[in-house]
């Protein structure tokens, strides 16, 4: 059973997980963190309230459901994964609002990561909604062959 969600902060700037945090946190009567996949200071990684800190709610018998906007290779997920793992915590589920389908789902699933999706590009292409060159879209990013644990069996 999951007893702590954690959301995804990759790149692109904190406000977005900042309001899906606060959406869900209103639905969900567990605590959460965010995770700072590209901060390179252990201490700067997971992001707790301040009431959380007596008491964080990531140790060794937190059970992570990971939640982030979109999949596409699978590298911030896995780095989470692996950040919460450094706080003891299990890890191997993990929701997004859309998975492009560029190889995430099964980079992860090797790792023991199951990933979920509202949404996937293959149901845009059902329903006629996206363009050729939409579908043709190749992904360049190999960031997550470049993790070492993420090659290492």
């Amino acid at each position: 059973q999951i007893n702590c969600i954690g959301y995804i902060f990759p790149n692109q700037g904190p406000a977005g997980v900042i309001q899906l945090r606060a959406l869900l946190a209103e639905r969900l009567p567990v605590p959460s963190v965010i995770i700072r996949v590209n901060e390179r200071l252990l201490r700067n990684q997971i992001w707790f309230e301040s009431s959380d800190i007596a008491s964080p709610p990531l140790n060794p018998k937190s059970r992570l459901l990971l939640f982030g906007d979109a999949a596409t290779s699978g590298t911030s997920i896995y780095k989470a994964a692996l950040i919460a793992q450094n706080f003891g915590a299990k890890c191997d589920t993990a929701f997004v609002i859309y998975d492009r389908q560029q190889g995430a789902k099964e980079k992860l699933h090797p790792k023991g990561i199951k990933l979920n999706s509202f949404w996937n590009k293959e149901m845009f292409v059902e329903r006629g909604e996206l363009e050729k060159q939409d579908i043709d879209v190749k992904s360049s990013r190999v960031e997550f062959e470049s993790i070492k644990s993420a090659i290492d069996p």
